[in-house]
This record gives structure tokens, C-alpha cells and sequence, in this order.
């Protein structure tokens, strides 16, 4: 008796076993004749990683190059940080003046007495805490009743602050600013120096 058929009959399951076998996971089929090979994965986008608006969440920083066209650089300045001014309704009352700052989770506290001492006496306010900023002080070598505050610098570019303003114990202000920065080259693009800036108004009712 001839064993051929059954020989054949043998390799045609094995041939139909190995190709209906799927490949290895993770492994990529060959294409087809006449087929284009199929792209290789894209790498991570690194725009989604950028320091400069995803970590500090700050305006990236303009370049540094030549001078503008048709001249060199000058040489005036300029300074960084976030400026509030203080926009009373009136002249401000006599009393005891309480600032309470929050930035980016710090805190400050500062106090001071209008009238202010006199302008040899030195600055009139008193802060405790985080050293986040400054009162400006307005009017000490004039008469009593013109003296004043007249703004909130503060140091470096915070990105969020509660400010919170009381008389004698009577809330005046209770705000929350989040600044918008850009940034500043007064001498031109391209040229130094250059700040980081931006700027608010709140209005005391006094």
C-alpha cells in the first residue's frame, strides 16, 4: 500500500496550522508585496514638556542678540516684579492699617499708623512672615492729613496672592490677583537688560 497521499496529507494541515498561527505580541506583520511599510511610533511631543510654560507657567524669555537694526543698544533699565498700586476713594483716614498677603503659598503681615513718623524716622510699616514685599508710603514730609499708602511691590513674579486690607478692624479690601507677566526691553529687542513685569490697580473704599 503507497504511503504518498498520506505524506501530503500531512504537510498540507502543518502549512495550514503555521499560517493561521498569530504573530508574537508586539511583533509587526510584514506587509503585503507592493504594500508600504508602516511608520515607526512617533517620539513624545517635547512642546508638552517645555519648562517655560508648563513648569513655571511664566512667558518664555525673548533672546539675546544683535542690536536693533539702524543703531547699538542703550543703557537705560528697568526692574522685575509685580507692582499694585493703591487707589484710595478719599484721602486716607487716621487709624492702624493691618496688609494681609498670601502668595504662592506663603504669607505676610504688615502694619502701620497713619499719620506716619516723620521721614528721618525712617519707613512707618512693619511686616512678620515671608519677606514677599514692600508698602509704599506716601506723603511724610507733608502735612498729616496728606500722608498715605500708595502701592504693594512684590518681590519676584508670583503667580497667585490674596491681598486683604483692614482699618482699626473694618475689612476694606479683600482681592485675589493672578498677574499677567511679560517681558520688558526697554533698551530694544535683543538687548539687555531684561525684566519680567506686570502691574494691577485695587481700589481701597475708604
Amino acid at each position: 500500500m503507497s504511503k504518498t497521499p498520506s505524506l501530503a496529507l500531512l504537510y498540507f494541515f502543518v502549512a495550514a496550522c503555521a499560517s493561521t498561527t498569530p504573530p508574537p505580541s508586539g511583533a509587526q506583520s510584514a506587509p503585503a508585496p507592493g504594500e508600504p511599510s508602516p511608520a515607526p511610533d512617533a517620539p513624545p511631543s517635547l512642546d508638552a514638556q517645555s519648562p517655560a510654560t508648563s513648569a513655571t507657567g511664566l512667558p518664555p524669555r525673548p533672546p539675546l542678540g544683535a542690536p536693533p537694526a539702524g543703531g547699538a543698544c542703550t543703557e537705560m533699565g528697568c526692574s522685575g516684579g509685580f507692582a499694585v498700586s493703591l487707589e484710595p476713594s478719599s484721602r486716607w483716614p487716621a487709624g492702624d492699617y493691618r496688609f494681609e498677603i498670601e502668595a504662592d503659598g506663603a504669607a505676610q503681615v504688615c502694619e502701620v499708623t497713619l499719620p506716619l513718623r516723620g521721614c528721618a524716622a525712617g519707613p512707618s510699616v512693619k511686616c512678620t512672615g515671608a519677606s514677599l514685599g514692600t508698602i509704599g508710603e506716601s506723603g511724610c514730609a507733608l502735612d498729616p492729613k496728606e500722608h498715605g499708602l500708595s502701592s504693594i511691590q512684590f518681590r519676584g513674579n508670583p503667580l497667585k496672592m490674596k491681598i486683604g486690607i483692614s482699618r482699626s478692624g473694618k475689612a476694606l479690601v479683600a482681592q485675589e490677583l493672578a498677574p499677567a507677566y511679560r517681558w520688558v526691553q526697554p533698551n530694544g529687542a535683543g538687548c539687555a537688560p531684561q525684566c519680567l513685569q506686570a502691574s494691577s490697580t485695587i481700589r481701597v473704599a475708604l
